[in-house]
């Protein structure tokens, strides 16, 4: 009994020492929750954190699930994928147009130049729309085969090259068809004369850019302009007509760009050609980077009306 009572006695004293413990500990915190108070009152309204009411935690929890399952939905379901498709669809639209514009000023052209009649101009508008529809199904052949996972090599681009040179060559057949001789003689002079509006047009553009990059002198303009005239004139370049010849294009425009700067180190200032030319082999390096494999490659066919 006695052990009995001392523990019981002991078991008071630590439960009377533990509420003295707790009580000093309730105090503790009312003083810091009363300092808390006080601060509190010190901080302005829009300062204070808001907490949300569950229900609005529960609508944010239904929108973020819901953009989830949105983010999760076929891409053909989505808004944005309908926005591109429409815009897809625009651009295609507006190209469609822009080509149609091209041979109706181009009809116009050769009827003003060879007085063509309403039938030949009908027959020449179709050989170029049929001429645009042939170049199309090749370059969207080349896309399908892309999409598929195969790479562009040198070869198939060649292959497309000389697909685009057949059509370009069987449209200017299929025009020619449609006209008298004298027609014929001056359809000829007609595409001489395009032959020369291009070439200043090449050269007017390489100037521009060489312009745009260097405050030139009138002298080194007139300079410029002329040199990049007589090598369009006698080079040109033209891949599609190069592969159908039996020629390399990247070669040949390798080899007019290296004739281009050495013309171009006596037009400009030494500072001027030594940044050009750093310029271009960057440019250079960039176009070689973007080929399949980083290899290089003939260029892309280019688009004719």
């Amino acid at each position: 009994m006695t052990k009995t009572r001392f523990i019981t006695a002991g078991g008071f004293a630590f439960l009377g020492v533990l509420t003295a413990w707790q009580f000093l500990q309730i105090q503790d915190l009312k003083e810091s929750n009363n300092a808390l108070a006080r601060q509190v009152k010190l901080v302005p309204a829009e300062k204070l954190p808001t907490v949300r009411p569950a229900s609005q935690i529960a609508k944010a929890d239904v929108a973020k699930r819901a953009e989830a399952k949105e983010s999760t939905e076929p891409a053909a379901a989505r808004p944005e994928d309908a926005e591109r498709a429409a815009r897809e669809a625009r651009f295609q639209e507006m190209r469609q147009m822009d080509r149609a514009q091209r041979h109706d000023a181009r009809v116009l052209a050769l009827t003003t130049k060879l007085n063509l009649s309403p039938e030949q101009q009908n027959a020449v508008r179709e050989a170029l729309q049929k001429g645009s529809a042939d170049r199309d199904a090749v370059r969207e052949a080349g896309d399908a085969r892309r999409r598929d996972g195969a790479q562009d090599t040198d070869e198939t681009r060649r292959a497309d090259m000389a697909k685009i040179a057949a059509i370009d060559a069987a449209q200017e057949e299929n025009i020619a068809a449609t006209m008298s001789g004298d027609q014929v003689t001056a359809y000829a002079d007609y595409k001489n004369e395009q032959k020369q509006v291009t070439v200043e047009n090449r050269a007017n553009q390489m100037l521009g850019d060489l312009q745009n990059r260097f405050s030139l002198t009138d002298e080194q303009k007139d300079a410029a302009f002329q040199y990049f005239a007589k090598q369009e004139q006698e080079s040109g370049f033209d891949p599609v007509q190069i592969v159908a010849q039996g020629g390399d294009p990247m070669a040949l425009m390798e080899q007019m760009q290296k004739e281009r700067l050495e013309a171009l180190k006596q037009i400009l200032t030494p500072e001027q050609f030594a940044l050009h030319s750093a310029q271009e082999a960057q440019r250079a390096e960039m176009f070689r980077s973007m080929q399949p494999g980083g290899t290089g490659g003939a260029p892309a066919p280019r688009a004719n009306p």
